[in-house]
C-alpha cells in the first residue's frame, strides 16, 4: 500500500487497523499490542541457540525478504530512540504526515477520514485473506484436493526428466508419484462423499505396498551388488535435483496434511501425512544412493532403504490399528501425531511473557512478579491485536502465568537477560540488546500472505 509514493511498512498498518478497531489510542496502548503481537510471530523472536534448524531456515529467509523491503524514510522525521524501545512516535509522525492520522492530545491519536478507510481496508482484508486460508487450504476436502495437483506435478516433473535423461530410476519414481495421484483422488472423493473410513483404509494400503516395495528393492539391490551386477545410475545431478525439489514438497504436503489431520481430528489425512514423512526418507535415499555411485559405493542406499520400509511397514500397521479402532466405535489418541510446529508454539506460549517482562521491567518500571503478572493478564485479556485477532491466533487465554513464573524467569536469569536482587527484577545490558534486537526486526515486518499461512499452520488452539 503507497501513499503519496511511499510505501506504509507493516507498523504503519498495524496502528492504522489498531486505530480503526478500537478507536483513539495512545502510543503506549499500541506498544503493548505491538509486543503481544511480535510474541506471536514466533519464527522472529527466538534467540539463536534455542532455535532448531527448521526454524533458523525460516528466520534466515524472512529476514532476507524484509531487508530488500525495507522503505526509505525522511532522516528529518526520525526522532532518535532509546535502546529498548519502541520507536512507535516515528510511525504515527509518518502517518500525521501522510494525512492518515492525527493528534488528539500529547499522548493520544485518532484516525482522520481518510485514515478510516485505510484501516477499514486492512482489517476487511486481513479477515477475507484468513478466510480463503480457511477455505481453500486448511479443511479436509482442500488438502485432499491439493494433494491430487501436487503429486500429478511430481509425476509430470520426474516423468518428463527421466525420459529426457534415460534415468530408470526417475521413471520409477514417476510412475510411483502416477499411482500417488489416483490414490489422492480416490481420498478425494471419499472425503467429499463421507466415505473417510475407505479413504484412510486406501491411503494404509498404499502405505503398506510402499513399504514392501522398499524392502524388496533394497534387497535385491544387495543381490545384485554382490553379484556384482548392479547398474550404475545415469545423470546423477539430474536425478539429485529432480529427487530434492520432490523433498521439499514432501516437507511441505508434511507440514500441511498433519496440521489439518490433527486440527480436525481426522485418520485419513493424517495417514497422508505419514505418507509424506516416508517420500521424505525414500527421495533422501535416493540422493544418498546417487551421490554415492559416483564413488562406486553401491550398498548404503540400499541398506538405508530396508529400514525406511520397515519403518513405513510400522507406521501402516499402527495407522491401520487406530483405523480399526475408530471403525469399532473407540476414541482414537491423535495426540501421538505430534505437528511440526507444536513444541514451538508451546514454547512459545512462554515466551510472550518472557518479552513482555524483558519490555515492561525496561519500559514500564515493573520489577516485581505481582506487577508484571497483573500488567500482562490486563493487557491481554479481552484485548484486539491487529492481524493476530483477524486471523483467529490469540493464544495463551487460560494460561496461569503466576503459577509458572518460576518457570518462565528461570530462562532469563540463566541467559543473563534479567538479575533478580530480592524480589526485585532488574534488566541486563545483555537483556537490553536482546530487546533491542527483537524490536529492531520488527521495524520493516509485514504480514504477507506466507506469513499468515505459517502462522495458522503453526496454530495448536
Amino acid at each position: 500500500m503507497k501513499i503519496n509514493g511511499k510505501t506504509l511498512v507493516g507498523f504503519d498498518k498495524f496502528i492504522l487497523m489498531a486505530l480503526y478497531v478500537e478507536g483513539p489510542l495512545s502510543s503506549t496502548q499500541v506498544d503493548d499490542k505491538t509486543i503481544i503481537f511480535i510474541s506471536s510471530i514466533w519464527y522472529q523472536q527466538w534467540n539463536e541457540k534455542d532455535k532448531s534448524f527448521l526454524n533458523s531456515i525460516i528466520d534466515s529467509v524472512e529476514r532476507t525478504r524484509y531487508f530488500f523491503k525495507r522503505d526509505s524514510v525522511d532522516s528529518k522525521t526520525i526522532i532518535e530512540v532509546e535502546a529498548g524501545e519502541m520507536g512507535s512516535l516515528n510511525n504515527f509522525n509518518r502517518l500525521i504526515n501522510f494525512g492518515l492520522v492525527e493528534k488528539i492530545d500529547d499522548e493520544t491519536y485518532k484516525l482522520t477520514e481518510f485514515g478510516q478507510k485505510k484501516g477499514k481496508y486492512l482489517v476487511n482484508a486481513m479477515k477475507k485473506r484468513s478466510k480463503e486460508i480457511d477455505k481453500y487450504l486448511l479443511n479436509t476436502n482442500a488438502v485432499a484436493r491439493n494433494n491430487i495437483f501436487i503429486d500429478f506435478f511430481l509425476a509430470v516433473l520426474k516423468l518428463s526428466t527421466g525420459f529426457i535423461s534415460g534415468s530408470v530410476g526417475l521413471i520409477s519414481d514417476g510412475l510411483d508419484a502416477i499411482t500417488d495421484t489416483i490414490s489422492a483422488f480416490f481420498v478425494w472423493l471419499g472425503i467429499k462423499f463421507h466415505h473417510e473410513f475407505l479413504s484412510t483404509i486406501l491411503v494404509i494400503f498404499m502405505l503398506f505396498i510402499a513399504g514392501f516395495s522398499a524392502v524388496y528393492e533394497s534387497i535385491t539391490r544387495i543381490i545384485e551388488i554382490l553379484n556384482n551386477t548392479v547398474s550404475p545410475i545415469n545423470q546423477v545431478p539430474l536425478v539429485v535435483a529432480v529427487e530434492g525439489i520432490a523433498i521439499l514438497f514432501a516437507i511441505g504436503l508434511f507440514v500441511y496434511q498433519r496440521h489439518v489431520g490433527r486440527s480436525f481430528n481426522n485418520l485419513t489425512i493424517i495417514s497422508q501425512s505419514v505418507d509424506s514423512k516416508n517420500h521424505i526418507f525414500i527421495g533422501s535415499a535416493v540422493i544418498i544412493g546417487a551421490v554415492l555411485s559416483l564413488f562406486n559405493i553401491f550398498w548404503v542406499d540400499a541398506i538405508v532403504g530396508i529400514f525406511i520400509g520397515f519403518g513405513i511397514l510400522r507406521d501402516a500397521f499402527g495407522l491401520l490399528r487406530d483405523a480399526k479402532s475408530s471403525y469399532d466405535g473407540e476414541e482414537t489418541d491423535f495426540s501421538k501425531y505430534k505437528t511440526v510446529f507444536g513444541d514451538y508454539v508451546n514454547i512459545n506460549h512462554l515466551e510472550t511473557f518472557r518479552l513482555w517482562i524483558l519490555f515492561s521491567v525496561h519500559n514500564k518500571d515493573l520489577n516485581t512478579q505481582e506487577e508484571l503478572v497483573k500488567s500482562f493478564n490486563e493487557t491481554f485479556k479481552d484485548n484486539y491485536i491487529p492481524v493476530i485477532s483477524e486471523l483467529d491466533l490469540l493464544p495463551n487465554e487460560d494460561l496461569d502465568f503466576n503459577s509458572n513464573f518460576d518457570e518462565i524467569i528461570i530462562h532469563l536469569i540463566d541467559n543473563n537477560w534479567l538479575e533478580k536482587d530480592g524480589g526485585i527484577y532488574k534488566i541486563t545490558e545483555s537483556g537490553l540488546n536482546h530487546l533491542d534486537i527483537i524490536l529492531n526486526d520488527f521495524n520493516n515486518f509485514d504480514v504477507k500472505f506466507s506469513d499468515s499461512l505459517l502462522l495458522k499452520l503453526s496454530n495448536e488452539n
